[in-house]
């Protein structure tokens, strides 16, 4: 066998590991909160029956994300405690968390018993993965790399791995690069494959399936026509997400961000996710959500270190989740808590134990105090501020958040002139000369004008509306913050985190088109 087919299996497996090993924290944990939160375990089957679908639907597409996620944060913390960051602890590590899972799950032997029917129901899952894997793995789709695919994402995560802790001397690699992101690259040099490329694109298809069952699902539930027919609504809202997803994929922003080995794709797969299950929390009190909570805190930890202005872009986030039906606790607990859980021990590591001081860094001191502010602010708005005032003004708190952010931008104009105009120029720029955006933005344009704009305008559309546009004004603010002005050219880092809004901005268009029919056929 030559090498290269051997780094192709080395990478294949790896992706059917993450895959199973995801997949099973998700059964587990399904029933574990169900237990746990259920004491009359028995009178909620039929509650079960009736989202058994739905569960199973976001169990497929969450379980190589899930698996990613739990060896990306057990890696991390590791190296943030200084523990060995080797094979022998990961595995520790990992039989520890699936035996407390396990310890919790198992009442009688029938429940070591997998039955038979999701024996063959895992083993056709896993063999569509393999089958996915193998084309992303082959080499026949292209990948495109550039000096920071190497040297953050290759060479800083085989040293990781060779050294097993952090070191000072790593300084720029600590203050520039997301850790999560460095730490999928040391998968090839445990795995015994080449590079990434191929968990990157698999990863790419895996965001196009979420993206898709969170199309169908909004669109099903607000689907205009009679509820006993079922197999029509179920029809038209596959064709819809089909449809949806079809224009995604064929996207100029999601064909760069898939295909160029960066943090990008990481970035805004895990940041839609946490988007999606957003608006599930958001929907009422069963079992599903239960599961969801305790999947936000560890898509929320993952999303704050993908890249260093992660726990930024959460904070984000969560503002945009105060306007929707989600308690205080879920927000403190399961949305700010596990940001700050990663933030302030890596903050610690970095200039409290290392002490480390780049000649360059992007995340410098300063941009730190901003940012464990920036998030203080949020937990004390939530805490006392928004249930006494906006609990029930969702529309009213979106308006204010947007307005916010707008008077801040141009407090950062005013502070700053020469600089927030020339990033503005060379936003512009970028997205007319079509750098990476191909046609996307015309295509928006055209929806826009085309939409049936009515009365009710944030009535089911609230949360998608307010975050997209706060995205936009976050994005422009945040770029203000690194050094310098941005540059007109597909590969500028702003120009690159703006196109992360894609699926965001179609989710948006599509599901204010669905509400606006609802509207019609209820007049």
């Amino acid at each position: 066998m030559n090498r290269e087919f051997l780094y192709m299996i080395g990478q294949i497996f790896c992706i059917v590991l993450l895959y199973a090993s995801g997949y099973l924290f998700l059964r587990l944990l399904e029933d574990v909160t169900i237990r746990w939160q259920n004491k009359r375990y028995n009178a909620n089957l039929k509650k079960q029956a009736k989202n058994s679908h739905s569960r199973a639907r976001w169990r497929y597409m969450l379980s190589f994300p899930t698996g990613l996620a739990l060896y990306c944060l057990t890696g991390f913390f590791l190296l943030v405690f200084s523990f060995p960051f080797t094979p022998v602890t990961l595995a520790l590590v990992y039989c520890i968390i699936f035996m407390m899972l396990l310890y919790f799950f198992i009442e009688t032997r029938k429940d070591f018993l997998m039955p038979r029917q999701v024996r063959l129901n895992l083993i056709c899952q896993l063999s569509i993965v393999f089958l996915v894997a193998l084309v992303c793995c082959s080499g026949l789709l292209a990948i495109s790399i550039s000096n920071d695919s190497y040297y953050y994402y290759s060479v800083y995560p085989q040293t990781i791995v060779k050294e097993g802790f952090y070191l000072r001397s790593f300084d720029v690699f600590l203050t520039d690069v997301g850790q999560a992101s460095a730490i999928i690259g040391t998968l090839p040099w445990f795995f015994g494959f080449e590079n990434t490329y191929g968990i990157q694109l698999f990863l790419g298809f895996n965001m196009a399936g979420v993206y898709g069952v969170a199309i169908y699902e909004n669109v099903y539930q607000y689907l205009p026509g009679k509820a006993d027919i079922k197999i029509t609504r179920r029809s038209v809202a596959t064709a819809l997400s089909l449809f949806s997803v079809l224009i995604l994929i064929s996207s100029t922003c999601f064909y760069v961000m898939s295909r160029w080995s960066l943090a990008n794709i990481y970035f805004m797969t895990y940041f839609f996710i946490a988007f999606a299950l957003t608006i599930r929390i958001s929907g009422g009190e069963d079992v599903l959500t239960r599961r969801d909570r305790a999947l936000m805190t560890l898509f929320m930890a993952m999303l704050s270190i993908l890249r260093m202005e992660g726990g930024m872009f959460a904070g984000l986030l969560i503002l945009c989740a105060c306007a929707m039906n989600i308690s205080k606790r879920v927000l403190l607990m399961n949305y700010t808590l596990p940001v700050f859980v990663t933030q302030i021990p890596y903050y610690i590591m970095v200039y409290a134990v290392l002490r480390v001081d780049p000649l360059y860094s992007f995340l410098r001191t300063s941009n730190v105090i901003v940012m464990l502010v920036f998030l203080l602010l949020i937990v004390g708005y939530i805490a006392f501020v928004r249930d006494r005032l906006f609990r029930e003004r969702g529309v009213l708190y979106a308006v204010l958040l947007i307005a916010a952010l707008f008077v801040g931008n141009a407090l950062i104009c005013f502070i700053s002139t020469e600089r927030y105009v020339g990033n503005l120029r060379f936003f512009k720029s970028n997205l007319l000369n079509a750098n990476g955006w191909g046609f996307f933005v015309y295509l928006v344009i055209v929806l826009i004008v085309l939409m049936p704009w009515g009365k009710n305008l944030f009535k089911g559309t609230l949360f998608p509306l307010t975050f997209t546009i706060g995205y936009l004004f976050f994005t422009v603010a945040l770029c203000w913050a690194r050094d310098g002005t941005l540059r007109e050219g597909i590969g500028d880092s702003g120009n690159r985190v703006l196109m992360q809004i894609v699926p965001f901005v179609l989710y948006t268009l599509t599901f204010m088109l669905v509400r606006k029919r609802d509207e019609a056929s209820e007049q």
